[in-house]
């Protein structure tokens, strides 16, 4: 039987941060060329994600927050299944770093 390579889908701790950093050099420009409020928001849920595999999880909250501001604006179900997601990060993130009531408060 052939073994599966499965080393691909392993990310280092240092490639996470890394990509995170490259992440947050890249929102904090893409948004000025970005005129879709649906476009920025998923590019901020991203960001998000990228974040907080990175560990750096108030930076994952600030573009969540960020997110869930665009959904919430937005009164169409589709925003609100995506802003209940990033709520949900939101408390993970939270929850992460000690700040449980903010999590209760996301959750």
């Amino acid at each position: 039987a052939k073994a599966i390579d499965t080393s691909a889908t392993v990310v280092s701790p240092v490639a996470s941060v890394s990509r995170c950093e490259r992440a947050n050099d890249y929102g904090q420009k893409q948004p000025a060329t970005t005129t879709e409020d649906w476009d920025k928001a998923k590019l901020y849920d991203r960001l998000g994600a990228l974040c907080y595999q990175a560990h750096r999880h108030p930076e994952a909250i600030s573009w969540w927050e960020k997110a869930a501001a665009i959904y919430r604006r937005s009164q169409n179900s589709r925003s609100q299944q995506h802003l209940a997601k990033v709520a949900l990060d939101q408390a993970q993130a939270y929850l992460a770093i000690g700040q449980h009531e903010q999590a209760r408060e996301r959750a």
